[in-house]
């Protein structure tokens, strides 16, 4: 049996592109826990599609917590490498959606 795995989300898109407005519901063995999100809109779409999730103030509270496993990060812009590198860093698995 395969325990979930807590997935940390960094949402960088507006909300009418966001991950949450083009994912269509994840496997059971993934948990989205944590997520970051620049866009008030976003984080109110988040809110709605996860309502256990745990929205934080900045991306390092995602990137600390040792119980999550896999980092998705939602349309980065050039902007936003330092938090890709940052998410390695901290050995996470990451994928950019």
């Amino acid at each position: 049996m395969n325990h979930p795995t807590n997935i940390g989300l960094i949402e960088c898109e507006i909300p009418e592109k966001s991950f949450v407005q083009r994912s269509a519901s994840l496997p059971r063995n993934l948990q989205v826990r944590k997520a970051f999100a620049f866009h008030e809109g976003a984080k109110t779409a988040l809110r709605k599609r996860f309502p256990e999730l745990e929205l934080t103030a900045d991306c390092e509270a995602i990137l600390q917590d040792e119980t999550i496993g896999l980092v998705l990060i939602s349309a980065p812009s050039v902007n936003h490498r330092s938090m890709i590198g940052a998410a390695l860093r901290a050995n996470k698995q990451v994928q950019i959606v």
